[in-house]
């Protein structure tokens, strides 16, 4: 989600008439703005596949009560996984995205996407709670696969200084 943003930003400059040496300007400092919040149901998957650093899976391993039980947080940006403090609840997890998105710049935003993986009901109460999105994206299955049913969260591009 958070590289797609990238991308768009690029494809803007590049349909606005910006040279390649300026859309690539673009594109590294949207990047250098990006920054992502999400929410995992249980980190079973993400742990069986190893893509993911140890230090970061320090959450519930199964899903406690389905998809509504404990959840992980964690962040992406600057090239780095965040591990956050976890919640008891997914209603806990839409309220932890919307503070990191409020304090990060979301709240200013210049483009943003809320993404789920196979969870749209989610997902539309995290745009409802955002109330400001430019879409929302359900994962691949290809993406699914590697993280489990359930994932939720916010990416954004705060607006430049």
């Amino acid at each position: 989600a958070g590289q797609g943003l990238v991308v768009l930003a690029g494809a803007r400059a590049a349909a606005e008439g910006a040279s390649l040496e300026g859309v690539i300007g673009v594109l590294d400092d949207a990047a250098g703005r990006v920054d992502l919040v999400a929410s995992v149901a249980e980190l079973q998957t993400l742990w069986h596949r190893g893509w993911v650093p140890s230090e970061v899976m320090d959450g519930p391993m199964e899903p406690a009560g389905g998809r509504d039980g404990p959840r992980t947080l964690f962040r992406f940006r600057s090239g780095s996984v965040e591990p956050l403090a976890g919640v008891d609840s997914s209603a806990d997890a839409i309220e932890a995205i919307h503070d990191r998105w409020s304090r990060g710049g979301g709240v200013d935003t210049e483009s943003s996407v809320v993404f789920h993986a196979d969870d749209p009901e989610l997902a539309a109460r995290l745009e409802k709670r955002l109330g400001q999105v430019s879409f929302v994206s359900g994962f691949s299955a290809a993406m699914g696969i590697h993280t489990g049913r359930g994932v939720v969260g916010a990416a954004w591009l705060s607006t430049p200084h």
